[in-house]
């Protein structure tokens, strides 16, 4: 995501946006270069039209998934996970010696759903 931009043509970014989408509805859907473009120009509108602080808030959740994540991977968080069926995150936090707090708190942050 990038800054607001006063160069940007929003409206011509819309329009061509449209025609392609056109394209492709036209199309057989399966046309992988235009339906890039399509993702890749919605993308950059949506960045243009944001508030500042959204696209802020967006960095903020990436960098809080990437921190997560890292967490579970220098944990080896994921050597007690099984395959197969689930484990309870007081059994988890055991393992890893972790307070159960925190270590239930991570998959939130994840958004994953924890029974």
């Amino acid at each position: 995501m990038s800054a607001p931009n006063s160069t940007f043509d929003i409206v011509r970014a819309a329009e061509a946006l449209l025609e392609n989408a056109k394209k492709l509805q036209a199309g057989n859907g399966d046309d992988e270069q235009l339906r890039r473009a399509i993702s890749m120009s919605a993308k950059k509108i949506a960045s243009e039209a944001a508030p500042a602080i959204d696209l802020v808030k967006a960095d903020w959740v990436m960098m809080a998934d990437v921190a997560a994540w890292n967490l579970l991977l220098d944990w080896k968080a994921f050597d007690h996970i099984p395959l197969e069926g689930s484990i309870a995150i007081s059994d988890l936090a055991t393992a890893l010696n972790a307070q159960e707090s925190l270590v239930g708190a991570i998959p939130l942050v994840l958004g994953l759903v924890v029974s």
